[in-house]
């Protein structure tokens, strides 16, 4: 039997893996040459004068819609009214008369 049907093709696979190894190592020929250079994103510069001002109005945008739930939280609210008083009432001291006109108050 010879070598190489002993092996099962072992060998085929390691001379492939070694073949790989070789040509990535190698230079590619301009022709096959990929750009991947990523174009660089840069942020516009902004003043610190600018970033407060920005971020002032967040903030005052955020206050004004929590006070917008707030009030809206308010007014969905059953308001609980305290209990009436019962104030005390006094019987008047004068009757008036069948014919309309005041008694004599005494």
């Amino acid at each position: 039997m010879a070598r190489h049907e002993r092996t099962g093709g072992r060998d085929f696979v390691r001379v492939a893996t070694a073949a790989c190894l070789l040509a990535a190592a190698l230079p590619a020929p301009a022709a096959w040459a990929v750009d991947v250079s990523v174009p660089i994103m840069r942020a516009p510069s902004v003043s610190q004068g600018d970033l407060q001002a920005l971020q002032d109005r967040l903030s005052r945008q955020q206050f004004q819609q929590q006070q917008q739930q707030d009030r809206q939280q308010e007014r969905s609210a059953v308001p609980i009214l305290p209990p009436r008083q019962e104030v005390p009432r006094m019987k008047p001291a004068c009757q008036l008369q069948v014919n309309g006109n005041l008694a004599d108050c005494r």
